[in-house]
């Protein structure tokens, strides 16, 4: 097998490795050590180097990271109340995270970099 590098995590600029996933360790994936983002699975098999397609998975992105910005919305919570802006919805892949401030600069799901001037 080729010595594997992994560049640093496009969100938050971590260390990234190749761990198993899994009970019986079937699949890998290139994970970020620091904010634990990750590339998608690739099952082991006898007929291709798993760690290589990974490594190269994760490795492959832009120069340049897309553009979003947070916008608030009401949240229920679990026993029925209503958090007026509890949480924040990122404006490039629309997924909600609860979070009382909006403290982080990408989206932990698509990893749009934040700006105030991007469009919603």
């Amino acid at each position: 097998m080729s010595e594997i590098k992994l560049k640093n995590c496009p969100f938050c600029g971590g260390e990234a490795r190749i761990t198993t996933n899994g009970t019986y360790n079937r699949a890998i994936r290139a994970c970020c050590t620091k904010c634990h983002a990750s590339g998608g699975l690739v099952m082991l098999s006898a007929e291709y180097a798993a760690a290589d397609i990974a490594a190269a998975e994760w490795n492959q992105r832009t120069d340049q990271s897309p553009k979003a910005r947070w916008t608030r919305e009401d949240v229920t919570s679990y026993d029925g109340e209503t958090i007026k802006n509890g949480a924040a919805v990122c404006g490039r892949c629309k997924k909600a995270f609860f979070m009382p401030t909006d403290t982080f600069d990408y989206c932990p799901n698509c990893g749009a970099r934040m700006d105030e001037e991007a469009q919603p």
